[in-house]
């Protein structure tokens, strides 16, 4: 698949899509006034209304809920369509016990302007979370359930931009089509409204940037610097380690990630192997609070 760089993007200027890339920089979502709301639709898409995971995902198999107090096992997700973005980007995300959980927190998400989507975007992490580990250590994640989730996230996105918030790229999570697997992560972590101080979007952390004491992950596009192994807080001794990062090469995308005894692990799409990749490759960097 071919990445669609935000430098490019930016460069470019074009139109909503390079605000999309502006937004991926962590900068301030803009959004219309109560008056214009009130002009626009508000809905939940409606996989948001169904009541279960399995009713809301149409399985009529047994999904293990999470344990957050178990093992977190890592395994591949099968690629969709021209979605190796997708993959990276999810395994980026689910890899980092700290922004896992901020992003699957449905009971903790704020009811902003959007009138639920929030909620909806959260509790579409939180499914796929619990899908994910219902097929790891052993299997992969199917490219149908890849392909679902890709849908749900462009449902949602569709209807942020119904409601005049910009938390999404316009065409983004379409089938079949290359994206950027830095923009997808932040896409959804706008759309579930995870950007407060405890998980912080910056650019080269550790190289040029640094980040708020109070954070516990951070989420670094890279900008062509890689990742740094460690980054620090402003102002403080609070150390961030090294994660996950994403690599583009050759327009593909891949993952490398911790498990938890703290080995590396290479994921392109479904195939795990050991770690052969520096983070100086990197694009897309996931950082966790040492302590």
């Amino acid at each position: 698949t071919h990445p669609s760089p935000l430098v490019a993007l930016m460069a470019a200027g074009v139109g909503a899509r390079a605000w999309g890339a502006l937004a991926a920089l962590g900068f301030a979502l803009a959004v219309a006034p109560a008056s214009a709301a009130k002009h626009v639709r508000v809905g939940l898409p409606g996989f948001c209304n169904s009541p279960d995971l399995k009713t809301r995902w149409g399985i009529d198999w047994a999904v293990n809920p999470f344990n957050p107090h178990g093992t977190w096992d890592i395994t591949g997700i099968e690629n969709a369509g021209a979605a190796c973005y997708m993959s990276s980007a999810l395994q980026v995300l689910l890899s980092v016990p700290a922004l896992r959980d901020a992003a699957a927190d449905v009971g903790a998400a704020p009811r902003g302007p959007s009138g639920g989507l929030e909620k909806c975007a959260r509790q579409v992490v939180a499914d796929f979370r619990d899908i994910y580990a219902t097929f790891a250590p052993d299997q992969n994640v199917p490219a149908a359930w890849a392909r679902e989730t890709q849908g749900k996230l462009r449902e949602l996105c569709e209807e942020y931009r119904m409601q005049n918030v910009n938390a999404c790229g316009p065409d983004f999570f379409q089938p079949d089509t290359a994206d950027d697997a830095g923009m997808a992560l932040s896409y959804i972590l706008q759309m579930a409204q995870v950007g407060d101080s405890a998980v912080q979007q910056v650019v080269n952390f550790g190289h040029e940037a640094d980040a708020d004491e109070n954070a516990t992950a951070v989420v670094s596009t890279a900008f062509g610097q890689g990742c740094s192994e460690i980054g620090m807080a402003s102002s403080s001794d609070v150390v961030f380690g090294l994660r996950s990062f994403a690599v583009e090469e050759g327009g593909h995308w891949r993952a490398d990630v911790q498990d938890v005894n703290g080995n590396w692990k290479k994921i392109d799409d479904g195939d795990v192997s050991p770690h052969e990749d520096s983070p100086e490759k990197g694009h897309v960097c996931a950082y966790a609070r040492f302590g």
